[in-house]
């Protein structure tokens, strides 16, 4: 979702590049997890939590299925 978002590609390179120097592998690692924590906070303040947004529609949809059930239900015992 959020790989298509405009912004994507100048966060990362602001991420990396507010990370220190990297000289060696060690300072690598720390570079991509400093920058993966900052993505997943951009991520986080622009789309919300995607997966609570999911669960709560699931829920909405499972709750629309019951009542159009009970519905259909209730016009088979009028007929």
């Amino acid at each position: 979702m959020w790989e298509r978002h405009e912004a994507l590609q100048k966060e990362i390179m602001t991420a990396w590049r507010n990370c220190d120097e990297k000289h060696n592998l060690h300072d690598i690692s720390m570079a991509l997890k400093t920058t993966m924590h900052r993505l997943r906070c951009w991520s986080y303040n622009n789309f919300g939590s995607v997966r609570k947004e999911l669960e709560s529609l699931r829920d909405q949809l499972g709750t629309l299925q019951q009542e159009q059930n009970e519905n259909k239900r209730q016009e088979i015992l009028i007929q």
